[in-house]
């Protein structure tokens, strides 16, 4: 079976398993890991490695820097540019796995003469270097395996099916038709109002099947999303429901309380993320808070774990001159590790660093640790002090001379700019990589996964080695290799709560689902052209194998909406209502209301009808104190449910608390009091401790100014709000 990817093999395998299906000498691998496999022992006999991909950014840059004067500049110009040799990386890997080389591309293709001579001639500096290195890409190893007359594995017995979307490209397409063995067709879901691609998510061969016949729960309905109206008829279940939260962090706690609330095992359970971005990453984060064991599909960002933070921070230091302050912060958020040296913790050695007064510079951590280690030790020496305070000022020269030592050599590690202010990206990567492995901080497997992944990740760039820039410049692109890093991706688990995206959902068949961040603008991709090679340059290049932006949104919207169609058993829509951070209201997706329209085909596509079907928004807070998450938690529903009784207890607990009843009362009434004012950016001062009478003429000067606004308020203008 050709997968998209073998976590999705391997984790249909268990589905299929657990199901209780024999499985015997089913084997689930993909187009590249099947030809690397039956290309192997040829090219390993012709002396030909394989190329890792990692590497491909540096090459593409350095080819780049390296082509003659006589080739016209287009990208050089821009090539210091953080991304510049990612996009052409990707720009050249998609034109050599669409089967194209530097003889294709023609001048007439491109909207500029220089772009084209510059792109070829950067396409043939880079199969030179594959044919010199003795090296085989991606595009090579599908070639290769192509024209091999012993494709084993696949035999003539064997039975191939291939999975939509297993095969993208041009090559991957050519090497699986040139296996043999029987095939089996492909059955590709007809979506009701959408209709089937038969380039990037098909198969060949394929049959169209249409959805579920007999429709048992009303999330199988889920098929007909994209076409609501002609949908079978909603049955009584509660399979299928919607809500909407103020806020994501709202939305993620309201998904963790349903799966409390009804005692499923973890993994059972499977949450998509309709903003990997935005949700994956708060929601790992509310699990380790939470010490709730997850599996993440595509993983956390590595710049979440200490050492990743510990190798941006130290970047940031060195550009900035080294600042104490800078130091002192790394120190106090643990991601450092200063050795055995005296038993220095970390926090032992930011209060000294802060207390010896350094600034910025090499030298000032040398003097200002001195000077503090002499202070302190004649504090020490001095009888007249009394015992535990000679006692404390030991201790703390003591500190301030492991810490002087320790920050030294540091800094003897990090290499100094010449006379003509370059270094050398080779021992500015060797400064850093030390720096991971000897002093950054590890608490967990993802910290000493993201230790790892990043030493790779730097050494990718040792063909770089040699080149002399400014150190602003290095660090730049050491920051841009860096922050591309993520750790900790991984299927489905036993025991463990799933987090995956849209576009790879459902494959474990998980008897309950919850599918977060359904927001308006934010679920599928805005389709912008790629930044090298142009839409309209790909159709006159090669149409139909280089596909074009608009292509790319319809083949995740396709593979989107089967992900959805194929869940089962309870599915949960949501979305948050509110940006917390901008101020601003959010609406759903079209999702929303097409899933909607699936519970009552009568109902309106309109956002007023929708918000009072799904009624008020959840919040942080549970509704019932018993479904509370943690001690803070319960302890805010408790005070809510107690109402108007908790005020005075918690009056008395906090003045700012007693303040805010008050201006909760006086807003309630359509007087002017002193509690109503103007933000504090319009320019008056809002303060409740003032004397009443100085803030009841501001009220009168804040009608006076923005009387619109201070209407609205007040509740006296909102049908024209709601108006406007």
């Amino acid at each position: 079976i050709i997968a998209p990817s073998l976590a999705v093999g391997h984790t249909l395998a268990e589905r299929l398993a657990l199901d209780g299906y024999g499985w015997t000498n089913l084997r689930f691998t993909t187009a590249v890991d099947l030809a690397v496999r039956v290309a192997g022992p040829a090219l390993t006999s012709a002396g030909v490695g394989v190329m890792d991909a990692g590497v491909g950014p540096a090459l593409i840059l350095q080819s780049l820097l390296d082509l003659g004067e006589e080739v016209p500049k287009y990208f050089r110009v821009i090539a210091e540019q953080p991304g510049v040799a990612e996009a052409l990386w990707r720009a050249v890997n998609e034109l050599r796995m669409a089967g194209l080389a530097a003889t294709d591309l023609r001048p007439e293709a491109f909207t500029s003469t220089a772009k084209c001579g510059e792109l070829s001639a950067l396409l043939t500096a880079f199969e030179e270097h594959l044919r010199d290195a003795h090296l085989a890409d991606t595009a090579g190893v599908l070639r290769a395996a192509a024209s091999c007359h012993n494709l084993f594995p696949v035999t003539a017995a064997c039975q191939i099916l291939e999975m939509p979307g297993a095969c993208p490209s041009e090559l991957e397409r050519y090497f699986v038709d040139s296996l043999p063995g029987e095939r089996v067709a492909a059955r590709v879901l007809e979506l009701p109002g959408k209709s089937m691609l038969d380039a990037g998510l098909s198969a060949r061969p394929q049959e169209a099947a249409p959805p579920t016949i007999v429709v048992e729960s009303n999330s199988q309905r889920l098929a007909w999303i994209a076409g609501p109206t002609t949908a079978p008829a909603p049955l009584g279940d509660d399979s299928l429901s919607l809500f909407r939260a103020a806020g994501r962090e709202a939305e993620v706690a309201e998904v963790l309380r349903r799966i409390q609330c009804s005692e499923l095992p973890l993994d059972a359970v499977e949450i998509i993320c309709g903003q990997q971005g935005e949700y994956a990453t708060l929601l790992w984060e509310k699990s380790q808070r939470l010490a709730i064991p997850v599996t993440m599909e595509t993983g956390i960002p590595g710049t979440l774990t200490r050492p990743l933070r510990a190798a941006l921070g130290l970047c940031d230091w060195i550009e900035r001159e080294f600042p104490a302050a800078r130091l002192a912060r790394m120190l106090e958020a643990g991601i450092l590790d200063c050795g055995d040296a005296e038993h220095l913790s970390t926090g032992a050695a930011a209060r000294t660093l802060r207390r010896a007064g350094a600034t910025v510079g090499r030298a000032t951590y040398d003097t200002a640790l001195s000077a503090l280690a002499a202070g302190s030790e004649a504090q020490a020496c001095d009888a007249e002090l009394d015992d535990d305070v000679r006692e404390y000022s030991a201790e703390r020269a003591k500190y301030a001379h492991a810490l002087r030592v320790w920050v030294a050599s540091l800094l003897e590690t990090i290499p100094q700019p010449g006379g003509d202010g370059l270094l050398r990206l080779g021992d500015v990567l060797a400064a850093i990589v030390s720096f991971l492995q000897e002093r950054t901080s590890v608490g967990s497997e993802d910290d000493a996964c993201a230790r790892a992944a990043a030493i790779v990740a730097l050494k990718q760039l040792e063909p770089l080695s040699e080149w002399r820039r400014r150190i602003a410049f290095q660090l730049a692109l050491v920051r841009a290799q860096l922050q591309g890093i993520t750790v900790g991706a991984e299927r489905p688990r036993p025991g463990k709560l799933h987090i995956s995206a849209l576009s790879g959902a459902g494959f474990s068949g998980r008897r309950a689902t919850f599918v977060l961040g359904l927001e308006e603008g934010a679920v599928f991709p805005s389709g912008m052209e790629d930044p090298v090679l142009l839409d309209a340059e790909r159709l006159v290049l090669a149409p139909g194998r280089l596909p074009v932006s608009a292509e790319g949104i319809d083949r995740f919207v396709y593979s989107a909406l089967t992900r959805l169609a194929s869940l089962d058993g309870s599915v949960t829509l949501s979305y948050s209502c509110r940006d917390l951070r901008a101020g601003r209201q959010t609406y759903p997706s079209w999702l929303v209301f097409h899933a909607r329209q699936l519970l009552d085909p009568t109902a309106k596509l309109r956002h007023d009808d929708l918000a009072a079907f799904l009624g008020d928004p959840v919040t942080v807070v549970a509704a019932d104190w018993a479904d509370s998450l943690s001690d803070a938690e319960w302890w805010l529903a408790s005070t809510r449910e107690a109402g108007r009784a908790a005020r005075p207890a918690l009056s008395a607990l906090r003045p700012a608390i007693d303040r805010s009843y008050r201006a909760e009362d006086a807003h309630s009434t359509r007087a002017f009091t002193a509690w109503d004012g103007l933000a504090p950016e319009a320019g008056v001062d809002l303060d409740p401790r003032r004397p009443e009478r100085e803030q009841s003429a501001s009220s009168l000067q804040r009608f006076a100014q923005c009387p619109f606004r201070y209407l609205l308020e007040k509740g006296l203008g909102l049908e024209i709000g709601r108006a406007s």
